[in-house]
Order: C-alpha cells, then structure tokens, then sequence
C-alpha cells in the first residue's frame, strides 16, 4: 500500500510542481523504495537554482500510511555538478522545512525545528496532500532562494556556527572548490582536518576529503550536471545476511588478486576495465570510489616495488563498509 501512495503522490507532486515551471532533478531517485517522493529543480539566477525535495518520513513499508515533509533549497550550480563526484550523491547548499517558510522561527530562539508533515492514508487523499506539500514551495520558496543566492552567503551562514558542523566541513570547501577558488578550498580543507572534532574522523568526511583532494590535483575541472541518480537515497527491506556480506567481500578479493596476477605493463585505464570485468563475472558491483582505491593500490604496490621500500599496509577488498553487491 505504501508503495502505490508513494507513486500516486510523486505523480501529483510532479504536476502540480512542473506545471508551475520547474524541472524534474534528474540527479536524485524517487522511485517507490526511496525515501524520496519528488525532486524538482528551477533557476533563479545565473549560477542558481531553488531546489524543491519531498522526503518520506516512515520507512517501513508495513505501513499503510505516508509522512511527508518537504524542503526547499539553494543550489550553486556548479557545486550541483561537483557533489556526485565527492559523496556519489545530491546535495544542496542551505535549505529550509516548507513549515518555516509559512511559519519563519524567531531567529534568536534555538529550539529545533521539527519538520511539517503532511500525512496521505488513501488514495483520496493525495490531492490534498499535494497541494499541502507543494503550496509554500511555490508561494514562498523561490523567493526565500533569491535570498540567500550568493556564494560569500552561504560561506557566511556556515561559518558564523549557526549551521551543523558535519555539513559545514564539507559544504564550505566544496562550494569555494565548485567556485574555483581552488587554494582557499585546500585551506579550508587542511583547517577542518587540523581541528581534531570528531566529525572530521568519521568515514564519510575522510572519503570527501579523499575524493576533493584526487579532484582538485587532477585539475578542478567541473563536471556536466548529473543526469542521473548517483546513489539511491533507498531502504533495503531485505536486507543482506551476514553470509551474503561474507561471499561478497570473497569474491572481490578474488577480482582484485585476478587483475593483480594480470597487471603487468598495462595502463591504469586498462587495469579498471579488467577489474570491472572480473567483478562482473562473480556477480559484485562497487563503486566508482571503491574502484578507484583499489586500483591507486595496484599502483602503489609497482611504485613501491620500483623505489625498494613497501608503504602499502594491505590491499583493498575493496572498501569495508562503502561496498555494493
């Protein structure tokens, strides 16, 4: 029953929204499985773009009943591009519940705001439930974006505190990246990892500051804007076993000592082919970061035999925790 409200509600989301002139973001999956239900995009100026996401708030798919929240968005366009390339996901640059755009917050309170959320039990009930949702984004969203459409804004906004952190040590160096104000982005970058919070030890951050760092020594060259979802915001209902993770990680080992065993005198370009065809082969997929890891491994392995001194503290099998069947 959920999954045929989620695709009746993101079919009237999508016309309600579109109608009034704004596009389908091609860059984020809202199939029935996602804990998303529309996205939608629409420029407001040269380099921006308000953004509009209607978010599923219970997952269980028991349920017959749908939560929804909605927000909108500024998106930097070339940051648009860039974020599928550092976290193989969308992101927005600032955004705010749909309940704050019709009811704004005191500004010097610092209660958090609970999302508005808009509830769709029958069929019957989605129209309703749409205009609920999409009403403060037509009304009142693209004019909040105008607002707050400005790089040196957003850098503001989340370097005066009032933002999470988490989100700050990553949005701030990528906007000044996306910007090509490449240098301030590597200091940025090397600040965040001096100060020694938490949040900079975590996996997720260590692998945005791997990928923007490979980016930046490559060139800084922003990417086309994404057509097509880099990585599922989706709950898996049926979950793998402890076993299935088990056979998984065997099987990349095998894919990664085949191309191993065959390395020799070939190009890095030649070396990712075969390891994608050896993954294909025992029936494993990974990640385009994963397989970038493994093949920067290969290549320490030669250096390092060349120079006489191994730095290589193991081979990826591939990447605990970020791997993909």
């Amino acid at each position: 029953m959920q999954s045929t409200l989620h695709g009746l509600l993101r079919d009237e989301l999508t016309r309600r929204v579109t109608a009034a002139g704004w596009v389908v973001d091609l860059a984020c999956d809202t199939e029935p499985g996602s804990i998303l239900l529309g996205a939608f995009r629409r420029q407001v100026s040269d380099n921006f773009w308000a953004a509009a996401q209607f978010w599923l708030q219970n997952w269980n798919a028991a349920e017959e009943v749908l939560q929804v929240s909605g927000t909108v968005a500024v998106s930097y366009f070339p940051a648009y591009c860039l974020w599928p390339l550092l976290v193989e996901a969308e992101r927005t640059e600032l955004n705010v519940d749909i309940g704050e755009l019709l009811d704004p917050p005191d500004p010097s309170s610092e209660a958090i705001i609970d999302p508005m959320i808009i509830e769709c039990k029958t069929a019957r009930d989605v129209p309703e439930a749409a205009e609920a949702l999409v009403e403060p984004v037509l009304d009142l969203g693209v004019a909040w974006v105008q607002r707050h459409a400005n790089v040196q804004v957003l850098l503001d906004e989340y370097r005066t505190g009032g933002l999470r952190f988490d989100r700050e040590i990553e949005a701030v160096p990528a906007l000044l990246a996306a910007s090509g104000r490449h240098s301030e982005a590597r200091s940025a970058l090397a600040g965040y990892l001096a100060s020694e919070r938490r949040e900079v030890h975590r996996r997720e951050f260590k692998r945005f500051a791997f990928q923007l760092d490979r980016w930046l020594n490559a060139g800084g060259v922003v990417p086309d804007a994404p057509t097509e979802p880099a990585d599922a915001f989706a709950f898996d209902h049926d979950s793998p076993t402890r076993q299935d993770y088990a056979r998984q990680r065997q099987a990349r080992k095998e894919a990664f000592e085949a191309v191993r065993e065959n390395r020799s005198g070939r190009t890095r370009e030649q070396l990712r082919e075969m390891l994608k065809t050896e993954l294909a082969h025992r029936g494993v997929g990974e990640s385009p970061f994963a397989m970038e890891v493994g093949l920067d491994a290969l290549l320490a392995q030669d250096s390092a035999r060349t120079t006489g001194s191994c730095q290589l503290r193991g081979a990826p099998g591939l990447l605990p925790g970020r791997n993909r069947g």
